[in-house]
């Protein structure tokens, strides 16, 4: 299940127009596969995450998910290939690599 929320789908709409013109027809094909959760705003544990606007995406996926796949080195570059209170923190490639290793992807 591909898990994302408001505040998440705003900034991936933001950001298509960036994207080679493939990934509007993708992102048009993964849109039933999408479960749209609420965002997270605070969570009852400490954390220092600098990026303020994307402190959600990280408390929000920390909430629904067991794993965050992003693109945005800049703002996630110190979670990447690491955890945060249980989150993996992973790229795509990464991501899928691992899948293939696992022999659960083809």
């Amino acid at each position: 299940m591909l898990i994302v929320t408001p505040y998440v789908v705003a900034e991936a709409e933001g950001n298509i127009p960036n994207l080679p013109a493939i990934a509007i027809s993708q992102c048009t094909a993964l849109q039933p596969q999408l479960q749209v959760m609420d965002d997270v705003f605070t969570i009852d544990r400490p954390a220092v995450f600098g990026p303020a606007k994307d402190r959600s995406i990280l408390f929000s996926e920390l909430a629904w998910a067991d794993l965050l796949l992003t693109l945005d080195w800049q703002d996630f570059g110190a979670l990447i290939d690491r955890t945060f209170y249980g989150l993996r923190v992973l790229r795509p490639g990464s991501f899928l690599a691992q899948q293939r290793l696992g022999a659960r992807l083809i």
